[in-house]
């Protein structure tokens, strides 16, 4: 999906549902999960495990990024400043299974 999708090969989880329509049960979400229009839905994340999360910070703020359990299993390994949509970054995030995360 996108630039990222193309020139990586890499298999990308659409966390709206467009390209991953898998994703569309685990919405709509509790209404206190949201900041702005969209969140992602914790349980999703969990339940695929990709390997990386690449999202903007107000995406996951009251919802996955404060998830025990995404805690658990994620390291957050880069931040890239932005405020778009009053987002404090574009972040992304690690399974800590992967070698050289823990």
């Amino acid at each position: 999906m996108g630039a990222l999708g193309y020139y990586s090969n890499a298999r990308i989880l659409d966390t709206v549902g467009l390209m991953s329509p898998e994703a569309s049960v685990y919405y709509p979400l509790d209404p206190d999960l949201y900041v702005i229009n969209y969140a992602v839905a914790p349980q999703l994340i969990l339940d695929q495990q990709p390997d990386y999360v690449v999202l903007l910070e107000v995406y996951g703020r009251k919802g996955l990024f404060v998830d025990p359990r995404f805690l658990a299993e994620y390291k957050l390994i880069q931040k890239i400043p932005t405020d778009i949509y009053g987002s404090d970054g574009l972040l992304v995030w690690a399974r800590r299974s992967l070698q050289g995360t823990k």
